[in-house]
C-alpha cells in the first residue's frame, strides 16, 4: 500500500508503480480471474488489468468521490467482476474484456446503496455488505435476507458444508456486535466468544477447502 505491485516469478521480485500504468501505487486488493484470465488490482482511483505485460486502466472520472476513489472488494460473477468501494454510489459492474464499468447502485431494489464487499456463493447467491451494518444476501430464488446488526463487513468465506463465514468490523462507537459469524441459511450466529476471539474488529476471513480449515 503505497509501493504499488510486485511480481514474484519464483526467483525475482519485480516492481510496478504509476510510472508502469498503475492508477495509483496505494493497492488495497488483488483478484485473479481465471475467467478472464488476467490479474485485477483494486487501488485509490480506480483498477488496473494485468494480462501477460500489457495493463490497462479505469477510465479516470470513473471511480470519483461519489462513486468512491478507494476500491475495497473485487468478485468474479460470470460475465462481469463487482467492484466495491468506499463510495456512496457503488457496486460497480466491470467488463473486462470490454473494458467497460456500469454503476449498478439503486438505492436497495437489487443491490444495496453502498457496499464494501461482495461474495457469489456456490450456488448462485450474491452477498454484499450493506452500508456499515451488516450484510445483504440476494439469493437465486429472488428471497432477500438482510441482517443489519452485524458490523461493516470486508470479507466472506463458504466452507464445504454451506455454511457462509463473515468477517464483521466494529468498534466501540458502534452499535454493532463485530466478529467472525456464521449463517446457515437459517440464522446468524456469533462464533467471537467461542473461537476466542478478544476484539470486535474482524477483517478477514479465508476457507481451505482442501484441508477443511477456516483462518
Amino acid at each position: 500500500y503505497g509501493n504499488g505491485l510486485y511480481r514474484y516469478d519464483g526467483i525475482h521480485f519485480q516492481q510496478f508503480t504509476k510510472k508502469d500504468g498503475l492508477v495509483s501505487n496505494y493497492i488495497r486488493v488483488l483478484l485473479y480471474s481465471k475467467k478472464f484470465h488476467c490479474l485485477i488490482a483494486g487501488a485509490e482511483y480506480g483498477v488496473n488489468t494485468i494480462k501477460g505485460s500489457t495493463i490497462t486502466s479505469s477510465p479516470s472520472e470513473m471511480f470519483t468521490t461519489k462513486v468512491g476513489r478507494t476500491v475495497t472488494g473485487l468478485c468474479e460473477a460470470g460475465i462481469f467482476i463487482y467492484i466495491t468501494t468506499y463510495g456512496d454510489n457503488n457496486p460497480v459492474k466491470y467488463y473486462p474484456d470490454q473494458n467497460k464499468f456500469i454503476v449498478s447502485n439503486d438505492n436497495g431494489k437489487h443491490y444495496p446503496q453502498n457496499s464494501f464487499s461482495c461474495y457469489v456463493s456456490a450456488n448462485g447467491d450474491t452477498i454484499f455488505s450493506n452500508k456499515a451494518n451488516g450484510i445483504k444476501i440476494f439469493k437465486k430464488n429472488k428471497q432477500i435476507i438482510q441482517n443489519d446488526n452485524l458490523g461493516q463487513i470486508f470479507s466472506c468465506a463458504e466452507d464445504k458444508r454451506g455454511n457462509l463465514w463473515i468477517a464483521a468490523w466494529s468498534y466501540q462507537n458502534m452499535n454493532q456486535s463485530g466478529g467472525l459469524f456464521r449463517f446457515d441459511g437459517e440464522r446468524f450466529q456469533n462464533f467471537k466468544t467461542t473461537f476466542g476471539i478478544s476484539d470486535r474488529e474482524i477483517w478477514t476471513v479465508s476457507y481451505d477447502r482442501e484441508q477443511d480449515i477456516l483462518w
